[in-house]
């Protein structure tokens, strides 16, 4: 309505009054003295949260306080300067919050999957225990020692080439598995 666009002007209105105004609920209290502030004429505006975020957005302003530093400032002006210190700190502390909760997110997933890698590793550490022994025990005639010897060193170094390219399938397998799930955040 014609009202609502252009505002309700009151001419007087008493502390602890509750005011409609376009649908809102409205409070004055008194909180210490006003007498500054007796014949002052007040503006109170109601904005919609998108075109609120629009406002700030294009008014917030974000540089690097040095080429390559991890530190940001910030700049934002408007009317009332209290307010734009406010919508500041808000949103440094919901920046922080995010950060935080991003990063606790990606150790999540790495703590997740090197316990998978753990769990791999020790199946597979079992298991190769399990053939040195057994092959001990059918091998055990030491004229051929050296030869055994040998060839033990050579399953080693099989065996960590094995474990190399098990490890690396099953990072691919991960990573496949959070592109496919569109999970970004833990790559």
């Amino acid at each position: 309505s014609q009202d609502d666009e252009q505002g309700k002007a009151f001419k007087a209105l008493a502390f602890n009054d509750t005011l409609q105004i376009n649908g809102f609920s409205l409070l004055a209290e008194k909180k210490g003295s006003v007498k500054q502030f007796a014949g002052e004429t007040f503006i109170i505006r109601f904005n919609s949260a998108l075109s609120l975020a629009k406002s700030y957005s294009s008014r917030l302003r974000a540089e690097w306080a040095l080429q390559g530093a991890s530190v940001v400032n910030l700049e934002i002006t408007g009317q009332v300067a209290r307010k734009e210190i406010d919508f500041l700190n808000k949103f440094i502390e919901r920046y922080q919050f995010y950060d935080v909760e991003k990063k606790n997110t990606v150790a999540t997933m790495a703590i997740r999957f090197l316990d998978d890698q753990l769990l791999v590793i020790g199946d597979s550490l079992n298991e190769y225990e399990n053939q040195v022994e057994a092959f001990k025990e059918k091998n055990i005639i030491t004229s051929l020692e050296e030869e055994t010897n040998r060839l033990y060193q050579k399953i080693q170094g099989f065996e960590t080439q094995k474990f190399q390219y098990n490890l690396l399938d099953n990072y691919y397998k991960y990573i496949t598995e959070l592109l496919k799930s569109n999970n970004y955040n833990g790559i």
